[in-house]
């Protein structure tokens, strides 16, 4: 798989997801946000 340029909401999302899933539905949310605007 290609490596994922840091900063992107899926690299965000893979290291949230390593500390834990509560903060990953947090950010998710706001990444969403910003991704759509």
């Amino acid at each position: 798989m290609p490596k994922h340029e840091r900063g992107t909401p899926k690299d965000i999302a893979n290291r949230i997801k390593s500390k834990g899933l509560q903060k990953l539905k947090w950010f998710c949310q706001m990444c969403q946000k910003q991704c759509r605007d």
